[in-house]
């Protein structure tokens, strides 16, 4: 009889201890000691059970004491090891055949070369430029996987590696590089440099898209995760993410991680102070209206050359006022029309946390029609 349900061992496929066998039943055999029977005139074996296959599972069984004296201890690391680069394990890790992966990895270093940031990521990371590299395709081809099967997944893409990385060493990298920010700013200083060489401005100032977001996360031990305002609330833990991007290329030119707790309006000038401190200059940001509050505002006017662009909620008085005043006004009107088609503006004069700015309210004839019929449709 089976032991210990609990206790899960592949069952083993061949053995220099004997011949293994397989019962309809389910119970596995171990046959040992040949001997020739000159009655029967063949040889015959000693056969002793040694556990019973898993629900029809041939490939893993629940092993009794008999296995354990001729395979020995059962050893937990081990199959935990056996498991981790088993076909399955490397399939939930993003394996798609059973043939050498070279595209991903390709592709992420040339995107990088062409970048700039593979540069950057040479001068400041000499020594853990390829490791990553490596986790960088990782990421990409196995978005949900974690460390544990990164050394499974290497077996079947290249990743830029001459040896397999284990789980430990790459856990140790990830707390390396995150707890070094004085080398992270420094990467994304030199990163901007090697940007401008390749993708000079063509106007005077660069535009950029500014915008953050959340992922949930079960981790207890990371310092950034904290119950905080999210659109879907999953229960879970949350890290916030900031990042912009180049209007122009679509490149992501600067990222931060803060503590999910925190909002987007109080993070803001601390993430402005970091972009300022990494070069950037003579930019024009975009943020959503999730940012509109006369504190980021004058944060803004303190970066130098910065120009800046903030949709603004409606429920904002002189927003809601504004668009009383003159949505008529540019309604329809040719001589308003912009260079998107259907598409109505004109700019006006507003103060906002004490200053003057300006103010550009657009009126879209096809989001008008998509929301008329939207209405219509739930009505009826």
């Amino acid at each position: 009889m089976y032991s210990n349900t609990d206790v899960l061992v592949k069952t083993p496929k061949s053995s220099d201890k004997g011949t293994i066998h397989i019962l309809t039943t389910g119970y596995v055999l171990l046959a040992t000691e040949y001997h020739w029977d000159s009655e029967k005139r063949r040889p015959v074996d000693k056969r002793i059970s040694i556990g019973k296959i898993v629900d029809g599972d041939r490939s893993h069984m629940h092993p009794n004491k008999n296995y354990e004296q001729f395979f020995g201890p059962i050893d937990a690391e081990v199959n935990r090891l056996k498991d981790t680069f088993g076909t399955k394990a490397r399939k939930a890790a993003g394996k798609t055949d059973s043939k050498l992966s070279f595209g991903p990895y390709l592709v992420l270093k040339a995107a990088a070369e062409q970048s700039g940031c593979y540069t950057a990521l040479t001068r400041v990371y000499p020594e853990y430029e390829r490791k990553i590299i490596a986790l960088a395709v990782y990421s990409i081809v196995a978005e949900s996987s974690t460390a544990q099967l990164f050394p499974g997944w290497c077996f079947d893409h290249y990743c830029g590696l001459d040896r397999v990385i284990d789980d430990s060493e790459v856990s140790g990298l990830y707390r390396l590089i995150g707890s070094d920010e004085g080398n992270i700013n420094v990467f994304f200083r030199i990163f901007r440099e090697e940007y401008e060489k390749r993708f000079p401005r063509k106007d005077s100032n660069r535009v950029i898209a500014f915008d953050s977001t959340n992922q949930n996360t079960q981790s207890e031990n990371e310092d950034l995760a904290e119950f905080g305002k999210s659109k879907t609330d999953f229960g879970l833990k949350i890290i916030n993410t900031a990042m912009f991007v180049d209007e122009e290329t679509g490149i992501p030119m600067w990222y931060e991680h803060y503590d999910g707790s925190l909002l987007d309006k109080v993070q803001t000038s601390f993430s402005l102070k970091k972009i300022v401190d990494a070069g950037y200059q003579k930019l024009f940001a975009m943020f959503d209206r999730g940012y509109f509050s006369e504190d980021i505002i004058k944060a803004l006017r303190k970066v130098k050359d910065l120009e800046y662009g903030v949709l603004c909620p409606d429920n904002v008085n002189w927003v809601d006022a504004l668009i009383k005043d003159h949505g008529a006004e540019i309604r329809g009107k040719q001589k308003y029309l912009t260079t998107e088609p259907n598409v109505f503006g004109k700019r006006y004069p507003v103060t906002v946390a004490g200053k003057a700015c300006f103010a550009y309210l657009f009126f879209d004839h096809s989001r008008e029609f998509d929301e008329e019929q939207s209405i219509r449709s739930t009505i009826s």
